[in-house]
């Protein structure tokens, strides 16, 4: 993966992040509705809504990031 794409995608990422953490865990429609808003962008880059989900996870805390061992 090239560098500037994955700078791109941990952008939006950290953009949907932020949304997602005012709205709460609790409201499971509008996370989807967020993360499908910023779909189109992620699809530009050349990645699909997985690779955005896990990147949210890796900024979370909630998975490691192994790509660098």
């Amino acid at each position: 993966m090239e560098p500037c794409k994955h700078n791109a995608l941990n952008s939006v990422a950290r953009k949907c992040a932020k949304e997602m953490a005012k709205v709460g865990k609790d409201n499971i429609q509008a996370l989807i509705e967020i993360t499908s808003k910023h779909e189109q962008t992620i699809k530009a880059l050349g990645f699909n809504k997985t690779d955005l989900l896990v990147e949210i996870g890796r900024i979370n805390g909630r998975l490691e990031d192994r790509r660098n061992m």
